[in-house]
């Protein structure tokens, strides 16, 4: 599952940057990120959601340079 997940996030990160869109990366999130989940294991804690939604933050600034805007 792990595997079939990874290989669809690369192909759609590579169609995505193929049509001159921003593919936002979470890598802090990425590695052990068990100390940002609430103890279900699957929902972001608050400090793992503020790393997260930090990143989109950023993506939508880096889109919008990417389109001229400010």
């Amino acid at each position: 599952m792990e595997r079939s997940r990874r290989t669809l996030n690369q192909r759609i990160s590579r169609f995505i940057r193929f049509k001159n869109g921003v593919v936002v990366r979470h890598h802090r999130l990425e590695v052990d990120n068990s100390g940002f989940l609430l103890p279900d294991g699957v929902h972001l804690n608050d400090h793992g959601l503020d790393i997260f939604l930090d990143g989109l933050r950023e993506g939508v600034v880096q889109a919008l340079h990417s389109l001229g805007g400010s």
